[in-house]
């Protein structure tokens, strides 16, 4: 299991699947939200934090190759609104939803595809100016993918599952434990 250092907010899709994971701050997010309106409540949470900082922020979603699956969806298009995180104290972006780094990474490059996962997640890092880390497999509480019986403690998240990237806000993508361990070297 990972640990996430506190103050940490943590945002579930209205729909996701398996363990609700608790944080300092934990809130679900209706279907319907825009990806604006969801960078208002992660503006919100940093405001409202002891430290007027947030160490970390967790988005619990399904996902595919470069978009995420919360809300009314977050893809390369949205970006825009993150750039308003950019002023704020925030640690990591932790992304657990399946593949959404998959992809081939073509550096600064962008694909003629606009689902590549590793161009997505490069320009999230940009964006809001912080450190994202995220799978390019599919992820589960469960080893078994059929019940969800594993316990997650407040404060933890669950390994990932598959090759992990920490994508920088300067651009580029470095390959790190499952566990997480190296997240922050």
């Amino acid at each position: 299991m990972i640990s996430m250092k506190q103050p940490s907010l943590v945002l579930h899709s209205h729909n996701v699947p398996g363990y609700k994971y608790q944080m300092w701050a934990t809130w679900t997010v209706p279907k319907s939200l825009p990806a604006s309106s969801l960078v208002d409540w992660i503006v919100s949470a940093v405001d409202r934090s002891p430290e007027m900082a947030l160490k970390n922020i967790i988005i619990n979603t399904h996902g595919s190759p470069g978009y995420l699956h919360i809300g009314s969806g977050v893809g390369v298009k949205d970006l825009n609104e993150f750039k308003r995180l950019r002023g704020k104290s925030i640690g990591y972006i932790w992304v657990i939803a399946c593949e959404v780094s998959k992809g081939v990474d073509l550096g600064n490059v962008c694909p003629v595809d606009e689902y590549n996962g590793p161009y997505f997640c490069t320009e999230l890092a940009k964006a809001s100016g912080t450190f994202v880390v995220a799978s390019e497999e599919l992820q589960s509480v469960d080893p078994g993918f059929t019940v969800f019986s594993v316990f997650v403690p407040s404060g933890y998240v669950d390994d990932y599952e598959g090759a992990v990237y920490r994508y920088s806000p300067a651009g580029g993508r470095t390959r790190i434990s499952a566990n997480g361990s190296d997240a922050y070297d």
